[in-house]
């Protein structure tokens, strides 16, 4: 079986209704902060964008909106002293570093 966070940063995910007038989608992703902090902003941006991608592949069984990302938002939240770290919007990671 194929891997969708090769990086090991993602260690659980929760999807929510963020915007329910908008029909956007929020996840909200648990990241691995020893794991993140090791990474260089462009590879954290890139995994980031693939999880994002990969979870509304999953998600757009139930809920086609999301396909491609469209009509989600999504932010990353370090375990171990990490807080907020990231967030997808528009198609877009913006590191909060």
């Amino acid at each position: 079986m194929q891997r969708w966070d090769d990086y090991g940063l993602i260690q659980s995910m929760t999807v929510y209704h963020a915007h329910p007038s908008r029909g956007l989608v929020g996840i909200t992703f648990v990241v691995n902060n020893e794991r993140y902090v090791r990474l260089s902003d462009e590879v954290a941006r890139k995994a980031f964008a693939q999880a994002v991608t990969a979870a509304c592949g999953l998600l757009s069984i139930t809920i086609p909106e999301v396909d491609g990302g469209a009509n989600t938002y999504a932010n990353f939240i370090g375990v171990g002293g990490g807080g907020a770290i990231a967030e997808y919007s528009g198609g877009k990671v913006v590191l909060e570093k």
